[in-house]
């Protein structure tokens, strides 16, 4: 992981929804290389600031910068073009088109390159069949291949392991790591909470939109706040290191 000047820079963003305050203030950094878990219970906010942040909700106060500049409120096809994309809790493929259509559709949105070469080596022996014929983990590989195309920063994974049997899980563990061995810095959002200890360096909990705590996952793991906001008391007897 590089201890480099930040990749990507959170300050201050909030939303509210009505009456109803989604992300409260919420801020922190992201260094190429780095895994970065968000987690917190339901309602805390999580998809809503990975919406601010790709460009498909537009926070009412606070900044987004990408490599120093400020991209806050940009459309999510121009931060895809800066590098910056991401994953859905529900995989977004093209239902009706092959493995590699999916792909092809990709590339010539974002162009040749990439990071996805490990992802689509696990692709290929399906890469002629419908898109729409794949089990959850397939289509999930066809969604990280196609946001890991061309040009790629950050990558932002909403819920990847939702859905995944333990041996999948250790598959896109591995991948997760494979791209960001490679200078990307992912953020990964999910409520499995062995998958997010497991796999991220280091941890930001949110609670009511804000953030409660960021940490490595041995100190989040310990600390009281969390435990109490989120975990509960009785966690540890449902966590495996």
């Amino acid at each position: 992981m590089s201890s480099s000047a930040p990749l990507l820079k959170i300050s201050e963003i909030s939303k509210s929804f009505g009456g109803l305050r989604a992300v409260a203030g919420a801020s922190f950094e992201l260094r190429r290389g780095e895994i970065l878990g968000i987690m917190g219970p339901n309602g805390a906010g999580k998809t809503t600031l990975l919406n601010l942040i790709s460009g498909y909700e537009r926070p009412d106060s606070g900044r987004v910068e990408l490599d120093g500049a400020a991209v806050t409120g940009l459309a999510p096809y121009r931060l895809a073009r800066l590098g910056l994309r991401r994953t859905f809790q529900t995989p977004r493929v093209m239902s009706r088109l092959t493995v590699e259509e999916n792909l092809d559709l990709a590339r010539f949105g974002a162009g040749k390159g990439g990071h996805s070469g490990a992802v689509l080596a696990y692709l290929d022996p399906v890469r002629l069949q419908v898109a729409s014929t794949l089990p959850m983990a397939g289509r999930r590989l066809v969604e990280l291949a196609r946001a890991c195309t061309g040009r790629v920063e950050a990558l932002l994974l909403d819920e990847p392991s939702t859905g995944l049997a333990d041996e999948e899980k250790a598959l896109l563990k591995k991948l997760i790591q494979s791209v960001a061995a490679e200078g990307v810095g992912v953020i990964l959002v999910a409520h499995d909470i062995p998958f997010v200890l497991g796999v991220c360096h280091e941890i930001v909990v949110l609670a009511l939109g804000s953030t409660l705590v960021r940490g490595t996952p041995a100190e989040v793991r310990a600390d009281s706040r969390v435990i109490e906001a989120y975990l509960g008391k009785d966690w540890k007897a449902d966590v495996r290191a």
